[in-house]
C-alpha cells in the first residue's frame, strides 16, 4: 500500500477525529454552571439561599380565556425562605407584577409568602381580608431553565401582630428543564 494512500485513508480521519474530540471535550458547558440562589433582606438583616426553584408554571387548568401562573419557592423546607406566586393574563415574561388585584382571581398579580421569623412565625403579605401590602415582583428573564428577577415588599405575620419590610430581593429560580 502506498504511504500516501494510508495517510489519506487512515491517519488524517484519524487527526481530524481527535482535534474535534479535544475541542468538544474542553468546551465549556455553560448550562451546568447556572446556580439557583435568593437574596433578600428583612428589615435591613440579609438573608441568602442557595436553592431556588420554579415549582409550578403554565395555564391554569380548565380556564376560558386561560391565564397563567408561576409559582417560585427558595430555601429548603423549614427555614424562611420566601415564595412569590404570580398570576397573569398572559404567560409569565420579563414584567413587573404588583399587590394590584388581578380581576380573573380577585387576589393581587403578586404574592410574597413562606418567610418565617426566629420564632417560626409565618408571614404572608396577602390574606383575603387584609389591606393590600405593597409587593413588587420584577420578572427580568425566562428561559427554559430558568426565572430570574428582583422583588421588595411587606408582609405581616399571619396573626397580625408584626409586619417586616423586605428591600434588595433577588433570585434566580430553576426549572424543571
Amino acid at each position: 500500500m502506498n504511504p500516501l494512500s494510508i495517510l489519506k485513508s487512515v491517519i488524517i480521519p484519524l487527526l481530524l477525529f481527535n482535534l474535534a474530540w479535544a475541542i468538544t471535550a474542553c468546551k465549556k458547558n455553560n448550562s451546568d454552571s447556572i446556580k439557583s440562589y435568593m437574596r433578600y433582606k428583612v428589615d435591613g438583616e440579609q438573608k441568602q439561599y442557595d436553592t431556588c426553584y420554579v415549582t409550578l408554571m403554565g395555564q391554569f387548568p380548565n380556564s376560558t380565556p386561560p391565564f397563567y401562573y408561576c409559582a417560585i419557592a427558595c430555601g429548603r423546607y423549614g427555614n424562611s425562605g420566601i415564595i412569590a406566586t404570580l398570576y397573569n393574563n398572559n404567560e409569565i415574561s420579563a414584567t413587573q407584577y404588583t399587590e394590584a388585584i388581578f380581576s380573573r382571581t380577585q387576589i393581587p398579580t403578586a404574592i410574597l409568602g413562606g418567610y418565617r421569623d426566629a420564632n417560626n412565625a409565618l408571614y404572608i403579605s396577602w390574606q383575603n381580608g387584609w389591606p393590600n401590602y405593597p409587593v413588587t415582583v420584577d420578572i427580568t428573564e425566562v428561559t427554559a431553565r430558568y426565572v430570574k428577577g428582583k422583588f421588595s415588599g411587606t408582609m405581616r405575620i399571619v396573626d397580625g401582630t408584626k409586619e417586616i419590610t423586605i428591600t434588595g430581593g433577588e433570585f434566580l429560580a430553576l426549572t424543571n428543564k
